[in-house]
Formats: structure tokens, C-alpha cells, sequence
């Protein structure tokens, strides 16, 4: 996984409300950047949003941002 898509992971989860999934948020990124080759796949994202410290997982491949 780059930095890059690192990067766009971390500001797709803050601009979710509610759950999500790891297909959601790269929808989300597809959305906003485009479908370039720095876009990897949906298992990556899932595999950096269960260590993110401010997304907790809810159950099996559903995720939501921490309460501050």
C-alpha cells in the first residue's frame, strides 16, 4: 500500500458519518480522485482501518469513527 492511498483511506473515514464499510469508503475515494493507479482494494482498506486508532470495528467488516 502507498502513501498516497494511505492518505485518501485516512480523509475518506473523516468524512464518514455513521458505519461504514471498506467498500464504502473506497467508493468514497474513487468519487473524490478518480480511478488512478494508486487506488488499491477493498480488503487494503480494511486491513489499515482495524489499526486507524480512531475507527473502531463494530462487527465483521463494519467500521465507525471513535467518539472524541
Amino acid at each position: 500500500m502507498n502513501n498516497k492511498f494511505r492518505t485518501w483511506i485516512k480523509e475518506a473515514v473523516n468524512r464518514m458519518n455513521g458505519e461504514f464499510t471498506s467498500d464504502t469508503i473506497l467508493q468514497s475515494i474513487i468519487a473524490n480522485n478518480g480511478n488512478k493507479l494508486y487506488v488499491g482494494t477493498a480488503s487494503a482498506i480494511g486491513w489499515l482501518l482495524c489499526r486507524l486508532p480512531n475507527v473502531e470495528k463494530v462487527r465483521d467488516g463494519v467500521y465507525r469513527r471513535k467518539k472524541k
